[in-house]
This record gives C-alpha cells, structure tokens and sequence, in this order.
C-alpha cells in the first residue's frame, strides 16, 4: 500500500511544445501580441484590459503601441506620447527554444535616437511575457497573449 502511495504522489514532469500553429507564426514574422498586464520596473502590475495596446509583426517591419509607466531618462526622440508608440524596422530577429517547451523571440529596433531591445517568450499555451530594454526609458514587462494579424494588415 505504502509503495502504490509514492508511486502514485510521484511528479510527473511532462513539458508540452508551442504548437504548430503558434511555431509557424513566429517563423513567418507574422503576428502580434496583445497585453493584459503592465509590470514596470520597482512597481506593481497594472491591469490593461480594455487599454488598446500592441505589438505588430510583419516581415521586418514593426508596429508598437503600448502604454508605459516608468521613468524616461534624459534623451531620446520625444513623439509627444506618453506611451511606447512607433512603427520601424526590425534587426536582428531571433527564435530560439526557451525554458520548459517555450520559444524566445528577440529583436531590436529604434524610433529616432531612442534603441529598443525586445525579448519575448512564448509559452507553449500562447501567452507572452515581453520584456522591453530602452536607452531612454526604465526597463518594462508585458503580460499577453500572441495571436494571428486581422486579415486587413
């Protein structure tokens, strides 16, 4: 009885894949990324349900509109937003395999003097965490989900 009790509490430690679906998006560079949580650095998460927001990827090109809450340092291009919001080229574009069947994307980009370093993981049940490193701005984190682009991009 006691052997059929530890065999049966035993973990068991299946790691499940990004789905085929999800994997060719990303091999494509065609999708984007919608958030539902805001994790600024040194402060709570804030809930962005019902904030429009995104990340847009097609080909080499980007389309970022994202709300951000942080310090802005001394520096960089000023487009009169308050928040993350430019449309540019992508460099540098990566996939590689990440932690427990994730898949982790990274990228640069730039919006006049201001650099944009994004790393985003992708989870094998579609959700996102995107990290975004600036040289004007306080580091920031994304919580979101990945999906296809509307049939009009």
């Amino acid at each position: 009885m006691l052997s059929l009790f530890i065999i049966g509490c035993g973990s068991s430690k299946t790691i499940t894949t990004i789905s085929e679906e999800d994997l060719s998006l990303l091999e494509s560079k065609q999708f984007m990324i919608n958030n539902e949580w805001l994790l600024p650095m040194g402060a709570g998460q804030i809930n962005l349900i019902g904030n429009p927001n995104h990340i847009q990827i097609k080909n080499d090109s980007l389309d970022v509109y994202l709300p951000y809450f942080g310090v802005r340092q001394f520096g960089g291009s000023y487009n009169g937003e308050a928040g993350i919001k430019f449309s540019g080229v992508m460099t540098d574009y990566h996939v590689n395999e990440g932690k427990k069947g994730a898949k982790m994307i990274q990228f640069s980009s730039k919006d006049g003097t201001e650099n944009f370093k994004f790393s985003i993981t992708i989870y094998p049940e579609g959700k996102t965490l995107t990290q975004i490193i600036s040289t004007s701005r306080d580091n920031v984190s994304y919580r979101g989900y990945l999906e296809k682009l509307p049939e009009d991009l």
